[in-house]
């Protein structure tokens, strides 16, 4: 039972990290595509999809593979794990492509490069940073 809540507890605690850090990067996008809570997911869900997705994945595996051996490398490949699949399940979720602007953008698989790059860094600093001062 200890388990499952603190699975539960790391998933939310980088969720509510990751929705922190996609409002402070997009915050014109997400004010103006705010319309009323009815529709908060559809409108404000595709500019905080992607911290909000790599955030609760890396706080579930930080949170489960604390006290092993391998856990910060774990945490690392599911954390650049999820930053590759964002774009897959972004379109998924809101039936839209997922659009990156970058001047490289044409090179194939450049957005999941930089989202996978994205991910194992906020994992690093995710593992290292409030998985280790919330024992």
């Amino acid at each position: 039972m200890n388990n499952i809540l603190g699975a539960l507890t790391g998933a939310l605690s980088g969720a509510v990290a990751g929705c922190a850090a996609g409002l402070a990067y997009s915050w014109g996008d997400v004010s103006g595509a705010f319309t009323g809570w009815r529709t908060v997911w559809s409108d404000c869900g595709p500019h905080l999809f992607i911290p909000l997705w790599i955030g609760t994945v890396i706080g579930l595996v930080a949170r489960t593979e604390r006290d092993s051996s391998s856990g910060f490398v774990m945490t690392m490949l599911c954390g650049a794990a999820a930053g590759f699949s964002t774009p897959m399940l972004f379109s998924l979720l809101f039936h839209k492509t997922l659009h990156i602007s970058f001047g490289f953008i044409s090179i194939a698989y450049a957005e999941e490069i930089v989202l996978a790059a994205t991910g194992g860094t906020a994992a690093l600093f995710w593992y290292f940073g409030a998985n280790k001062i919330f024992r």
